[in-house]
């Protein structure tokens, strides 16, 4: 696929957004990552951002944009599956207590 033929993400526009839905001032942003309040409005303005200033916006809102962009490309793309792993792991987890519960949910209707 073409550069052309895809959506361009806007890394300024979900953090404007973030911060109009979520009722936070742009300074409040600037003074909890130590820049001034032009700068966050500049961010806010362009379509990309370096992923260090983008991790350093993510600590201090303590959410993950990372995770909003990754939500935007095709469902059918790879990710590290290392990084699944506990996830995975958890999901088995919760699938096989859910199937002994379901046995004794069934034995109990028995009773």
């Amino acid at each position: 696929m073409k550069k052309n033929e895809r959506n361009t993400i806007n890394v300024g526009n979900l953090l404007r957004n973030y911060l109009k839905d979520n009722l936070i001032q742009g300074q409040t942003l600037a003074n909890l990552i130590g820049r001034n309040g032009q700068t966050v409005t500049l961010y806010q303005k362009h379509s990309d951002m370096r992923t260090e200033t983008l991790e350093n916006i993510c600590y201090a809102l303590e959410h993950n944009f990372f995770q909003d962009l990754a939500n935007h490309l095709p469902s059918h793309f790879t990710v590290d599956a290392r990084l699944n792993a506990g996830h995975n792991q958890f999901i088995a987890q919760l699938q096989e207590e859910n199937k002994v519960l379901r046995i004794q949910n069934e034995l109990l209707m028995k009773l």
